[in-house]
């Protein structure tokens, strides 16, 4: 009886059952994992569009679902339709061993430009280095006063959801050359919105200013991880401020000793 050696008696049984394989079907399965992978890696936009909820819908697909593009994507919620515009993104793939899905996305319709990336994980939502700018247009920005005019200015917002509930929030907005039409025109200005870093767990709170316009404005925005808002803060008119204008603000009440009128409104997200 011829012994047994130890290179056999040790060798590893995924190189036993290779051996066993002939060499044809050793190729047609190195093949089938071949272009598995090709079809994962160009996987046609078009094949996945059934996946997107009724709710959204993309017109004139392109590229695949790694890196796509909707030539007009559009969302209804809540019985209301959003156009949001043409919409490109990129996913990133090495964040799916993370657990998420992450995409940096760039939007564009009409004058609007946004760029952010975002990951989506389960009961989780994070959009991070968002920036935007465009009119402040009922048009572009549904809700809007159909008499308002201005602009939009949004530089690196990070915002993060967690089952609902907002656990983070910074970044600066600001909103430029706000003014009514109508009835009367009314020039408003341009304010700065300004959500600082949190320290621990606690949401920052944002700081309101204005940048030189009719109103001097100090403010200060609250918002609760149940997406509530409490802005509170002090307005006052400067002296070239437009007398309608004026006359607007002495409904907050009698001033302080420094012309400081008091405002508070809040509301939910």
């Amino acid at each position: 009886m011829r012994p047994v050696s130890q290179e056999s008696s040790t060798q590893p049984l995924c190189c036993a059952v290779a051996k066993g394989v002939s060499r044809p079907l050793r190729l047609a399965l190195l093949a089938i994992v071949a272009f598995a992978v090709v079809l994962l890696l160009r996987w046609p936009l078009g094949w996945a569009l059934p996946l997107l909820p009724k709710s959204v819908h993309c017109e004139w697909p392109a590229g695949t679902l790694w890196n796509g593009h909707c030539a007009s994507l559009s969302a209804r919620l809540g019985g209301q339709a959003f156009l949001l515009g043409e919409v490109n993104w990129q996913m990133q793939p090495w964040q799916l061993w993370r657990g998420r899905l992450a995409l940096a996305v760039s939007l564009s319709r009409g004058p609007v430009r946004a760029t952010a990336v975002v990951h989506w994980g389960i009961n989780h939502l994070e959009v991070l280095n968002l920036s935007a700018q465009g009119p402040l247009d009922p048009a572009y920005v549904p809700g809007f006063p159909a008499t308002w005019r201005g602009a939009l200015q949004i530089n690196g917002v990070h915002l993060r959801l967690d089952k609902g509930r907002l656990t983070a929030v910074e970044g600066s907005v600001r909103a430029n050359q706000l003014a009514s039409l109508g009835p009367a025109s009314v020039t408003y200005g341009s304010y700065l919105l300004q959500f600082p870093p949190a320290t621990g767990d606690v949401l920052s709170v944002g700081q309101i200013r204005d940048e030189g316009g009719p109103l001097q404005v100090q403010a200060s925005l609250r918002v609760t991880p149940a997406l509530d808002w409490q802005l509170d803060g002090l307005v006052a008119a400067r002296a070239s401020t437009d007398p309608a204008l004026a006359k607007q603000i002495q409904y907050l009440g009698s001033p302080d000793a420094q012309g400081l009128r008091p405002f508070s409104m809040a509301g939910s997200l």
